[in-house]
């Protein structure tokens, strides 16, 4: 579909905000789908550093043209509530003693923790994106077919693309 464009954005960075830039630019969407929810975007507006935020862009761009924008995420917490019944107690345990032994002298020093990498949470990691790539997917397809022939530009992190368009590609195309 000719009237159905996505940019796929590396959070935070500076190609994806100009990319995102470009394509409200070209493209002149009239309904713009950003991959937050509506405390997402409310931290986003509340956050000092926005302007460097590709979906600070495209709220700025909708409401200086008046364009739609739609709330393409769902709340974390119905994922969550998901995640606890999939993912069983040994992959948690599992997660928790890589956590505590990769920080086991900073937990004695007392010093700031390290973070876990994506290797060491890829099961929770790989359950979340997934689901919210199916969350993501079926709200792209409500858009689509709630406002057809229009001009949609939907927003979404690279993390999704595979995923999204595994389930929505062969309508778009």
């Amino acid at each position: 579909m000719r009237n159905v464009r996505f940019v796929w954005v590396r959070h935070g960075y500076y190609e994806s905000l100009e990319a995102v830039k470009q394509q409200l630019q070209d493209f002149e969407p009239e309904i713009i789908g950003i991959e937050m929810n509506r405390h997402g975007l409310q931290q986003l507006l509340a956050y000092k550093h926005r302007a460097r935020s590709e979906f600070f862009e495209a709220y700025k761009f909708a409401k200086k043209f008046k364009r739609k924008i739609v709330l393409m995420d769902t709340q974390k917490s119905k994922i969550m509530n998901k995640l606890d019944k999939e993912i069983g107690i040994r992959e948690m345990i599992e997660i928790c003693l890589r956590f505590c032994i990769s920080n086991l002298k900073r937990l004695l020093k007392r010093q700031q923790l390290k973070k876990l990498s994506v290797d060491e949470v890829s099961p929770v990691n790989k359950y979340i994106v997934k689901e919210r790539d199916e969350a993501l997917s079926k709200k792209v397809m409500e858009v689509i077919q709630k406002n057809k022939g229009r001009k949609i530009l939907f927003i979404f992190g690279k993390a999704h693309k595979k995923g999204i368009l595994q389930r929505v590609g062969f309508y778009v195309r």
